[in-house]
């Protein structure tokens, strides 16, 4: 009886499970090797396109880097020549204007505390104004002819010719109008004298 059961169990469970054929074997294998074959292919492909891209990327890499590199030795020499005074900018009137009055300004201050020394009678406030002014002259010529060299200078500022040119023009003009104070004051002290006032 146990073999009745087991047979017919076989046979149930037999009926139900659905094996390959040898002949389905046989194609199932033809299939595979089939789309093998074609996944080759497609990767043979696939490894064409990819060292197509890593010979661009690595060309495009060193084109970058050489784009870079001459972009950053552009900028360089660009900031180099903010950093020294063109010689346009060295020989330009204005420089010679600056210098002409750092030195008149001193000897603009000498007049004056030689006015004052050659004076007998003064007001209690005359020397320490006359040593005033006349220091304060000294002092803005001082100042000015280093902040001229300072500009002129390699290195001590970044600029373009046409800032400096601006800044130039604006020391000039501040140097115009001291200095015409300057004799305007002389020429007063010289008439006061003249004319024993002081």
């Amino acid at each position: 009886m146990k073999e009745m059961i087991l047979l017919l169990c076989g046979i149930v469970i037999g009926r139900q499970l659905m094996a390959q054929t040898f002949s389905e074997w046989f194609r199932q294998n033809h299939t595979q090797l089939k789309y093998l074959a074609e996944l080759i292919a497609a990767l043979r492909s696939y490894d064409g396109l990819l060292q197509k891209g890593y010979a661009t990327a690595r060309d495009g890499l060193g084109d970058i880097w050489d784009i870079g590199e001459e972009d950053l030795d552009l900028h360089s020499e660009h900031f180099a020549e903010l950093d020294v005074a063109s010689p346009g900018v060295q020989a330009d009137a204005t420089v010679e204007t600056i210098q002409q009055y750092c030195a008149w300004l001193p000897a603009i201050a000498e007049k004056i505390e030689a006015i004052w020394a050659g004076q007998s009678s003064q007001p209690m406030y005359f020397p320490e104004w006359g040593l005033s002014i006349s220091g304060g002259l000294r002092y803005a010529a001082e100042i000015s002819r280093r902040s001229l060299a300072d500009i002129l200078a390699a290195g001590r500022y970044q600029m373009d010719d046409a800032e400096r040119m601006r800044i130039l023009s604006l020391m000039s003009l501040a140097l115009k109008n001291l200095y015409g104070k300057a004799v305007l004051l002389l020429t007063e002290l010289d008439w006061m004298t003249i004319n024993h006032s002081i």
